[in-house]
């Protein structure tokens, strides 16, 4: 069986699914909200912690995005 004719046949039946549920246009979207997080709310809080208590938190980034690469697939 040809894939692309699969794609084709299968495909705008699958689209219309995901308009009509709205809980599967929220599964569009919640993958980018914790990368937006890590984005720009990673950097404000190393400067909010560096300013207030001192604590560098920049040679933690590698952590902290390791964990959201293993969060993000679970969502």
């Amino acid at each position: 069986m040809n894939i692309v004719r699969v794609y084709r046949s299968l495909g705008p039946v699958d689209a219309r699914s995901v308009l009509r549920d709205s809980l599967l246009q929220w599964r569009l979207v919640i993958p980018f909200l914790p990368a937006l997080i890590v984005r720009w709310g990673v950097p404000a809080l190393s400067d909010w912690l560096k300013l207030e208590y001192g604590f560098d938190l920049t040679p933690y980034y590698i952590l902290i995005m390791s964990y959201f690469l293993l969060i993000i697939p679970m969502l």
